[in-house]
């Protein structure tokens, strides 16, 4: 409750603080004006997301599978582009809600892009089948009292509304809290991520056979992504694809 407090009073401050202005080119008014936004180009290669070497639609290669439990990987726009950076960072750790709008709006324009390919047969079966459960990756309720929302929830939201998807939040459950990604090594990622997730026990008998589209806003080795993959794979589900904003 006390930390809720602080972090109320911290939002407060920023607000006076840091009045709203475009973190592009200081636009007053707008946290990221239409011409920035624009300047976002979406990532033109996709790649798979076990050896990161070109794939059609981020598929994971057959010889890959045994490395990762994603299925495939899509990835909106490159992680270099040092504004998509900024965007990201003030919209989890300057707690920008508002930033979810144009955020999502690059998730969305991604998979446009993605269903205008000619071989696009394999993407869109996964996208539009009745089947597609569309699952945000979860924060555990100690970061999420601390932060005051999912920022891969609220990007979840919106496409789901986009594309009249099933969104479905509370499937998977964190277990245990657990040290930031972002502040550990490759190998710490992995152990610190272990065994983390769990699925709702209502949901473990109704998973079969679904496909399950995971949504966060960046990865860096995949590890979260494919830890969620593997827990929600004991469970029957048939295919798991990860989508993200940006992979480090």
């Amino acid at each position: 409750m006390i930390k809720l407090y602080w972090h109320k009073i911290y939002k407060f401050l920023l607000d006076i603080l840091f009045p709203i202005e475009c973190i592009g080119c200081g636009k007053e008014d707008v946290w990221l004006c239409q011409q920035c936004f624009t300047a976002i180009k979406l990532k033109e290669i996709d790649s798979c997301p076990a050896c990161k070497k070109i794939s059609s639609f981020g598929k994971t290669h057959e010889w890959c599978r045994e490395q990762t439990s994603l299925d495939g990987l899509v990835v909106a726009a490159p992680f270099g582009d040092k504004l998509l950076q900024d965007v990201i960072h003030k919209y989890k750790y300057n707690f920008i809600k508002e930033l979810a709008a144009p955020l999502s709006e690059i998730l969305i324009n991604k998979i446009i892009k993605l269903d205008k390919k000619e071989d696009k047969p394999n993407w869109t079966s996964l996208l539009f089948s009745s089947d597609l459960i569309l699952l945000p990756i979860p924060l555990h309720k100690k970061r999420l009292r601390w932060r005051d929302f999912n920022q891969a929830e609220m990007l979840s939201k919106k496409l789901a509304s986009n594309f009249c998807l099933n969104h479905r939040p509370y499937i998977l459950k964190r277990k245990r809290y657990t040290a930031a990604q972002i502040e550990l090594k490759r190998e710490q990622r992995l152990a610190n991520i272990k065994n983390v997730f769990q699925v709702a026990k209502e949901w473990r008998d109704k998973l079969k056979n679904t496909k399950i589209l995971l949504v966060d806003d960046v990865a860096t080795t995949g590890a979260t992504l494919n830890e969620c993959a593997r827990t929600l794979k004991k469970y029957g589900v048939r295919e798991v694809w990860g989508l993200v904003l940006a992979r480090g």
